[in-house]
């Protein structure tokens, strides 16, 4: 249930940041993107589906599990 509310407030957070990003018109031609005024990846939560207690026990059980997203994201 904890992990829920985490994941809800983050995806609230991840919400703000991708509309302030538009009406800001921060886009990066070079990634495709929206980015926050620190040049960060922003994204729109609607298209964003997880769920918090998978992602939240392969991060802390799976040493692993991190670099891997990393890796895919930046691909």
């Amino acid at each position: 249930m904890r992990e829920r509310r985490i994941a809800d407030i983050r995806l609230d957070e991840m919400s703000a940041a991708f509309e302030e990003a538009k009406r800001a018109g921060r886009w990066d031609e070079k990634r495709k993107c929206y980015t926050d005024s620190h040049g960060n990846l922003v994204v729109d939560s609607k298209c964003v589906d997880c769920n918090a207690e998978e992602l939240y026990s392969k991060k802390f059980k799976d040493k692993n599990y991190i670099p891997n997203m990393e890796n895919e994201l930046e691909a």
